[in-house]
């Protein structure tokens, strides 16, 4: 009868099953010969029994032998009616009893097998001698060829040394019946010579335990095995040596006593064998019933097994099982695949099989943690791969029995390659940002979101006086008092604390930095003491240049003359830039006949060389205009003078004023349009011819005349006041028109304003368009003039 396993294909059913018995705690050997699984308890028993066997069978020859010793008592338990052992037999007997002891010595060594051996052939020996009865001859010759083919190290002569145990066995068991029912004359019936009882017990004794001295091959397997196969053989061979001999000898014993003759005797063997082979079949149902629930039950294991396996073959991990021994018991096509192995070579085979030492060491270590604790155990490892190799993150748990005890060692190791890489570039990364923080020139500072410090540098260190380990985790408002809120700002005015309490100025610039852990926020310090002490020093010698510049300035300008007939308002900006030197010069120069000369003119450029110029042509047309020149004359003859300069350009506008004769007389030299404002008239650009500027030379320079008339205002400026670079020109000087007029046209005094209401009128201008001065870069000059009406110039 085949167990169900032996149907089940693959090493998969065989795995299934192993998993199963042990998932109910059952820890099961297999049989090299017929896959027979056995318990580990019932080949100990066969061999204990057949050891009690030897032991029993010790006894009678001994009993035998001492008894014919001299002064010692005869011990014999046989019936009546048996022979005494004779010594030969004894002799025999006693050999083969130590051979068998010898035979059954665990472990065993070729020094206890070739003691076996001759103590088999001494017996045979023996066995040979007369007056031994034949059969007791053929029970000794048959027990010690099956001790000689049940050596250890002879696989293939088990199978028939135990068919020779069974017929020793036999031959004892049929000696004994006859002494079960003994005859009128058994000696007649047994042959000369007969068989003693003793004998025969023995006999039936040392080949029951030659038969079991290899429990887990051959025949004794089918008796000693777990299965449905191994409990009907030994319910069969205990039928067979106990109920058919007993009834045997009730119908010998019935018919000599006279209960009932040979007919009924037979009558009732024949009914006792029917109730022995009823109760047989029912006992054979009842195992094969058993047989089909447990093959029912095993197959359904074995499918869930196959479901789970599947399931294992399409994840993309690694999965395997190992024993208590380290032998791996499953794995997953994935394990085939990563490490290239096929099944065969990994299934029962040990860890150090396939990994490296070191690797197979720590997977050692960890499987003996888990089966300890009975907890969960993570490994990292790196494993040698065709691509090179490749880091495993592995989960070892246990897999326990229905008593909570671990039984196995379940693992699922991930490819964690990718992200040891990526952790290890991060780390690169992590190391090349300190070395740059270290190697940077500012003391640098990194706090997180809440403002706590949590990297430093060695510059911060040196700088502010703090260990590192003391910074770090302190708030970042204890190296910037009352400036943490405004380090986020433009960097200005802020000042640092040193350890020793002083504080000193900082310049700070922030940055976000987006990290895994969250924002954090890198402030990089800079000492700006000996700055700030060269600024100051700059700007005390910057502020003395300037005074110096703009004293220049005004001695080059000179002072108008104060005209009582002619009320005058002028503003004069210098600029921002070039300590506040510039080209721009305007003057008023007395006439003859009542009349009055303006200048005004823009020298090309800043800074002292424009100053120079400047002064020289003011001199020059000052000069000029004394002589009473005509205005045309007057700029050419500036021009003739200007072209002698190297690299000079200037701009010019000359006006005559002659309100006697109502006449108003210019000539201008590329300058902007002076603006004129007759009375109850709004402003406009004067009509004037306008000529290329000074010093380019070639060009005639005309003149224009125009009405004059009591109460006029003139407006005269230079580029500076309606030049910007984001600003069309042209847009700029109709605001200035626009502005002048409206300020005509606020003035609450008469029909014209006086002196001070042109102080007025100047700084609406120059409010309306330079709101913020001191951040114009060119000097700017303003004239405003105010003929006096009829009645004020006549008084």
């Amino acid at each position: 009868m085949n167990a169900w396993w032996c149907h089940v294909p693959g090493w998969k059913a065989r795995a299934a099953l192993k998993a199963a018995r042990n998932s109910a705690g059952e820890a099961e050997l297999r049989s090299a010969e017929g896959g027979l699984p056995f318990r580990t308890r019932m080949p100990a028993l066969a061999r204990a029994a057949a050891l009690g066997a030897v032991v029993i069978a010790l006894l009678a020859p001994a009993a035998a032998l001492l008894g014919r010793l001299p002064h010692i008592p005869h011990l014999d338990l046989a019936p009546d009616h048996s022979p005494a052992m004779r010594p030969c037999p004894a002799v025999a007997l006693l050999l083969l009893a130590g051979g068998q002891l010898l035979l059954l010595r665990r472990p065993s060594s070729r020094r206890t097998e070739r003691g076996g051996q001759l103590a088999a052939a001494a017996a045979v020996v023996v066995a040979l001698l007369p007056p031994i009865a034949p059969v007791a001859t053929t029970g000794l010759v048959l027990v010690a060829a099956a001790q000689a083919a049940m050596l250890p190290r002879r696989r293939r002569s088990v199978l028939p040394g135990q068919w020779l145990a069974l017929g020793a066995v036999v031959v004892g068991q049929v000696s004994l019946y006859g002494f079960l029912a003994p005859l009128t004359d058994p000696g007649r019936s047994l042959g000369p010579g007969g068989i003693a009882f003793g004998t025969a017990l023995a006999l039936s004794l040392l080949g029951a335990a030659a038969f079991l001295s290899r429990p887990d091959t051959g025949l004794a397997a089918l008796l000693t095995n777990a299965g449905t196969t191994g409990l009907l053989g030994r319910c069969m061979v205990g039928v067979t040596l106990t109920v058919l001999p007993f009834m045997g000898w009730f119908q010998l014993a019935g018919q000599q006593a006279g209960w009932f003759g040979e007919r009924l005797g037979t009558a009732v063997v024949l009914c006792l064998r029917m109730c022995t082979l009823l109760g047989g079949s029912f006992a054979v149902l009842a195992l094969a019933r058993r047989s089909e629930r447990a093959r029912s039950l095993a197959e359904r294991k074995v499918g869930e097994y196959a479901q789970l396996q599947a399931f294992m073959d399409h994840t993309p991990a690694v999965i395997f099982t190992r024993g208590p021994d380290g032998r791996f018991l499953s794995v997953n096509s994935r394990f085939e695949k990563v490490f290239d192995v096929p099944l065969e070579r990994i299934i029962g085979h040990r860890v150090e099989d396939l990994l490296p030492l070191e690797t197979a060491a720590a997977a050692a270590a960890g499987d003996r943690a888990v089966l300890a604790d009975g907890r969960a155990v993570q490994l990292e490892t790196v494993m040698p791969q065709s691509d090179g190799p490749h880091s495993f993150l592995t989960t070892l748990f246990p897999l326990t029995d229905g008593s909570g005890k671990p039984y196995a060692v379940c693992g699922v190791a991930l490819d964690v390659t990718d992200r040891v890489l990526a952790r290890r570039e991060i780390e690169q990364q992590r190391q090349r940002f300190r070395d740059l923080l270290e190697a940077g020139p500012d003391a640098t500072v990194i706090s997180d979101g809440g403002g706590v410090i949590v990297m430093v540098n060695a510059q911060a260190e040196k700088l502010l006086g703090w260990e590192r380990a003391e910074l770090l985790g302190r708030p970042l408002g204890l190296l910037l008092p009352g400036g943490a809120e405004r380090a986020e700002g433009d960097g200005t005015d802020l000042c640092a604390r040193h350890r020793d309490g002083h504080d000193f100025p900082v310049e700070i610039s922030m940055s976000p930095l987006m990290t895994e852990d969250g924002l954090l926020v890198s402030a990089a310090i800079r000492d700006i003491t000996e700055r700030r002490q060269a600024e100051a020093e700059r700007r005390t010698l910057y502020e003395q240049q300037r005074q110096t510049a703009l004293t220049l300035q005004h001695s080059l300008m000179g002072t108008p003359p104060d005209l009582p007939r002619l009320p005058t308002a002028s503003r004069y900006l210098a600029s921002a830039q070039e300590a506040g030197v510039g080209g721009d010069w305007f003057d008023l120069v007395p006439l003859d006949g009542g009349r009055t000369g303006v200048l005004i003119g823009d020298v090309m450029g800043r800074g002292v060389d424009a100053a120079a110029v400047m002064g020289q042509l003011r001199a020059a047309a000052h000069a000029l205009a004394q002589t009473g020149m005509a205005p045309d004359r007057l700029v050419t003859a500036l021009d003739l003078f200007v072209s002698e300069l190297p690299d000079q350009l200037v701009t010019c506008c000359y006006l005559v004023l002659d309100p006697a004769a109502g006449e108003l007389t210019v000539c201008s030299a590329g300058h902007l349009p002076a603006l004129l404002a007759l009375p109850a008239t709004a402003p406009k650009p004067l009509d004037a011819p306008i000529s290329v500027p000074l010093g380019v030379g070639g060009v005639p320079h005309l003149q224009a005349t125009h009405p004059l008339l009591p109460g006029t205002t003139l407006l005269l400026y230079t580029d500076g006041l309606v030049e910007t670079p984001d600003t069309d020109i042209d847009g700029r000087i109709q605001l200035l028109t626009d502005t002048l007029g409206s300020a005509l046209d606020d003035c609450p005094d008469g029909p014209g304003p006086a002196g001070a209401e042109l102080d007025r009128i100047a700084d609406r201008l120059l409010c309306a368009l330079l709101p913020v001065p001191e951040e114009y870069d060119d000097d700017v000059t303003l004239l405003l003039l105010r003929l006096p009406e009829a009645e004020d110039a006549a008084s």
